[in-house]
C-alpha cells in the first residue's frame, strides 16, 4: 500500500504529507484490493482498539467530539479508512 501510494510522487514522495497539492489515482489489479483491503481492516481494528470501537454506536458518539481533542484527528482517520474501505468493497462488487 506503502509503495503504490509512494509511485504516485515518485521525484517528491513529500507531497504524499501534503495531499492538497495535488490529486493523483491509484490503479489496482484483483491482487492488490485484497491487499489494500486486508491493509485498510487492519489499520481501522487497530484505531478501534485505541478508541475503544467496539461498533457503529461507539463511532458515532466520538464523531461528536470537540476539535481540541486530541481524539479528534483519530477519529477522523478511522472515518476516512472506513469510507475508503467501503468504496474499494463497492467498486470491487461493480466488477464482478
Amino acid at each position: 500500500m506503502v509503495r503504490a501510494l509512494e509511485e504516485l510522487f515518485p521525484d517528491d514522495p513529500e507531497n504524499l504529507l501534503n495531499p492538497g497539492t495535488r490529486s493523483a489515482a491509484v490503479h489496482l489489479d484483483p491482487d492488490d484490493c485484497r491487499q489494500w483491503l486486508g491493509a485498510l481492516n487492519d489499520l481501522r481494528l487497530v484505531m478501534a482498539s485505541w478508541l475503544d470501537i467496539t461498533d457503529d454506536e461507539d463511532f458515532d458518539e466520538l464523531m461528536d467530539l470537540d476539535q481540541d481533542d486530541p481524539r479528534a484527528l483519530l477519529v477522523a482517520t478511522y472515518g476516512w479508512l472506513t469510507t475508503m474501505q467501503d468504496t474499494l468493497v463497492e467498486a470491487m462488487m461493480r466488477s464482478l
